[in-house]
C-alpha cells in the first residue's frame, strides 16, 4: 500500500468521509485528488488530518519515503551482503560510504563506514581497531537523542564496549523510551538494550545486569511485544540461575521454552535452550 491507499483504507475504516476530514483542514477536493494519487497535501494538512483520525505519522510513512535513493540503494546492498556474509562487498561498500562522507560532508555516513568496519572484522576473527572503537564511543557519548538508525548501529557493535560504557549507552536509549512501549520504534530501542543486558549476563556483571532488568521491568509491554516480553523472562531466569536459585531459575526456564515453542516453533525454543545452557556454563563448572 502507498501513502495515499493507507490513507484512504484507515479513513474508511474510521466510518469518515471527505468532507467531515474537509472541517479539520484542506477541502474535499484536494483530499480526494490526494487519495486518488493525482495531487499531495501540504504537510500541515496532511499532520492535522492524520492527528484528527488519530494515526501515528511511522503507521504512514515508510522509512524509504525520507530516504535520498542512492543511500537506500546502497543500505539495501549493504542488508543483503550482511545477510550472506559477503565480506568483499561489505569492504566495497564501507569504501563508498566514505565517499559519500567526503562528497556530502556528512558525518553519519562515516559513522556508518565505521559500524562496517567493526562488523567485517568480526567476519575475519579479528579485532578492531581501538581508535575504531574510541572514535563510536566518542560519537555515541556525544548523542543527546537516539535515532533508531543510531540504536540499530550500537545494536551491531555491542560486544566491543566496556561494561561501564554499555551502561551509560542502555541508561541514556531507556531515557528516551517512554515507559507505555507502543510501536515498532520503541521495539528498535528495547531489542538493543536486550542485546546489551545479554552481554552484560554473558561477563558475569551481577550489578549492572541487575539494574538494566529493574529498568526493563519498569517499562509497559504491550502484548504485540511478546517477544521482548519472553527474551526478559529469559534473561531474569538466566541472571537467577547464576547468582540466586538455579532450581527455580530452571523451572522457569522450561516454562519459557514450552511457551516458545507454542508461539513460534520448536527449533526456535531448541535456539532458546542451547543460549541457556552456553550462558550459564561456567556457572555450573564453579559449583
Amino acid at each position: 500500500m502507498n501513502i495515499q491507499e493507507k490513507f484512504k483504507a484507515i479513513r474508511k475504516q474510521r466510518k469518515l468521509s471527505l468532507r467531515d476530514l474537509a472541517n479539520v483542514a484542506g477541502s474535499t477536493s484536494s483530499i480526494s485528488d490526494f487519495e486518488k494519487g493525482k495531487t499531495n497535501l501540504s504537510n500541515d494538512v496532511l499532520l492535522q488530518l492524520l492527528g484528527f483520525m488519530v494515526v501515528e505519522i511511522n503507521e504512514i510513512f515508510e522509512w524509504s519515503a525520507f530516504q535520498d535513493a542512492e543511500f537506500l540503494e546502497l543500505m539495501t546492498q549493504v542488508e543483503n551482503a550482511l545477510q550472506t556474509q559477503d565480506i568483499t562487498v561489505l569492504i566495497q561498500k564501507r569504501e563508498t560510504l566514505q565517499e559519500f562522507f567526503v562528497a556530502k560532508n556528512h558525518y553519519i555516513y562515516h559513522i556508518i563506514s565505521l559500524v562496517l568496519d567493526v562488523i567485517i572484522s568480526k567476519l575475519q576473527e579479528k579485532e578492531p581497531t581501538p581508535e575504531i572503537i574510541s572514535e563510536l564511543t566518542d560519537y555515541f557519548f556525544s548523542l543527546d537523542y537516539w535515532t533508531n538508525l543510531d540504536v540499530g548501529l550500537l545494536g551491531n557493535i555491542v560486544h566491543h564496549f566496556t561494561t561501564e560504557t554499555l551502561v551509560l549507552f542502555t541508561d541514556s536509549i531507556l531515557k528516551n523510551t517512554p515507559n507505555q512501549l507502543r510501536n515498532n520504534l520503541d521495539r528498535i530501542k528495547i531489542d538493543t538494550v536486550i542485546n546489551c543486558l545479554s552481554v552484560l549476563l554473558a561477563r558475569r556483571e551481577k550489578n549492572a545486569s541487575q539494574e538494566l532488568l529493574q529498568l526493563l521491568s519498569r517499562k509497559q509491554f504491550p502484548t504485540y511485544f511478546t517477544y521482548e516480553k519472553l527474551c526478559i523472562s529469559e534473561f531474569k531466569a538466566i541472571y537467577m540461575y547464576i547468582w540466586c536459585d538455579k532450581e527455580e531459575a530452571d523451572n522457569i526456564h522450561q516454562t519459557i521454552l514450552k511457551t516458545v515453542s507454542l508461539l513460534f516453533t520448536k527449533d526456535e525454543a531448541n535456539k532458546w535452550d542451547d543460549y541457556f545452557k552456553e550462558i550459564i556454563s561456567s556457572a555450573d563448572i564453579k559449583k
